[in-house]
């Protein structure tokens, strides 16, 4: 997953560099958006000194450390928001091959398109990808698909090529490597 505070990280935000340090954990120590946010809520409880519940199922050791991390940017001042930003990032990142699908099925080109686009990311088909008008039959777009990353990093990709096409009438065309 690429991190998405890179930018305000370039551009001096200091709490995006604190961000930034859960993020790598949360990639280091693979945690899903669910383990994000159950840390989140661990710490927010941590926070409001609200008593620890006996009824809590076990958890791994690193969403705990994530919990503490979070708190301790909490209790030094960091707006909640920006932790939430975060668990969302994760969340959207997750769900990108889903939404991608629902993306691919909603556009109006013919099924042979929509298996082709569909299989390049769930089959992590490398090659080049041409995007062509269904009227005019001039090219919109052509780019080249690798086949490096996860299908959530092809499925974020991909649904950034298309994004501009969704409603177009269009022809896929794709040479695999």
């Amino acid at each position: 997953m690429e991190n998405p505070f890179e930018d305000s990280i370039r551009k001096g935000d200091s709490e995006a560099v604190k961000i930034k340090e859960l993020f790598d954990f949360t990639v280091k120590h693979n945690l899903s958006s669910a383990e994000l946010y159950k840390a989140y809520e661990m710490a927010l409880s941590a926070s409001l000194k609200e008593p620890d519940s006996q009824n809590r199922e076990p958890v791994r050791e690193e969403v705990i450390m994530m919990a503490k991390k979070m708190e301790t940017l909490m209790d030094g001042g960091m707006p909640l928001n920006r932790i939430v930003e975060l668990v969302n990032q994760k969340t959207d990142y997750e769900s990108a091959p889903e939404v991608y699908r629902a993306m691919v099925r909603k556009m109006p080109i013919n099924e042979k398109g929509k298996k082709t686009l569909i299989s390049i990311m769930e089959e992590n088909r490398a090659g080049k990808l041409c995007i062509i008008d269904g009227e005019t039959m001039k090219e919109l777009c052509n780019v080249i698909i690798s086949n490096r990353g996860t299908k959530e990093d092809r499925a974020v990709e991909l649904k950034y090529i298309l994004s501009p096409y969704k409603n177009m009438k269009v022809e896929i065309m794709f040479s695999q490597e």
